[in-house]
């Protein structure tokens, strides 16, 4: 038995609620399986952490799947969490629906999927905006950037300048956000762009 092998036993033996210190075990387990290839290994994990009520972990058991070419249960793990407000697997939804054969972009479902993302996302967003949090708010919003979220992507912008925006280069990645906001058709972004412009301006860029 490999070393992921070992670690998927003994973390399905502890897995009955002894504590968050072998859940984690777990999870490092299932991500250096996931990294190491060993998709196998890492979706009999993720399926046990998931059981256990991990369900942040959905994202990387629909990619899991994915990789091993079973793209219909992919979508049923993250068509699940989604559905229980797991704004990140909604996210990793629309990319997996992206990128079915023969998919065409920009639909009625991945907008609705969308603007279901950018709710609960915001909603997780918001408090630590309001408590200055602003490393953690950025965190979160980069996952609904990097997804072509472009509300994420200007909410992300608006918290890089309010957390250092006369630094040129984070003022410089406010703005790549909000020109790709832009292009998605966030028009309203276009005032925030002209205000990351001017401090651009005002620092010689």
């Amino acid at each position: 038995m490999g070393i992921f092998g070992r670690r998927k036993k003994e973390a399905a033996d502890r897995v009955d609620g002894s504590g968050d210190a072998e859940l984690q075990a777990m999870r490092d387990a299932a991500a250096q399986a996931y990294t190491a290839g060993d998709y196998p290994v890492a979706v009999q994990l993720l399926r046990i952490l998931m059981d256990a009520g991990d369900t942040g972990v959905a994202p990387l058991l629909g990619s899991a799947l994915g990789l091993m070419g079973n793209s219909d249960g992919a979508e049923e793990v993250l068509r699940e969490s989604s559905a229980d407000g797991d704004f990140r697997a909604t996210y990793a939804l629309v990319g997996l629906l992206q990128r079915k054969p023969g998919a065409a972009l920009g639909t009625e479902e991945q907008w609705d999927l969308l603007g279901v993302a950018t709710t609960h996302l915001h909603n997780e967003v918001r408090p630590l905006v309001d408590a200055g949090r602003l490393a953690e708010a950025e965190a979160l919003l980069r996952i609904g950037a990097d997804a072509g979220d472009p509300v994420a992507q200007e909410s992300l912008a608006k918290v890089l300048m309010q957390r250092d925006g006369y630094n040129p280069e984070v003022a410089g990645e406010a703005k790549v956000w909000l020109e790709r906001a832009i292009a998605a058709g966030m028009r309203d972004a276009a005032e925030t762009l002209e205000a990351v412009e001017e401090v651009l301006r005002s620092n010689g860029r």
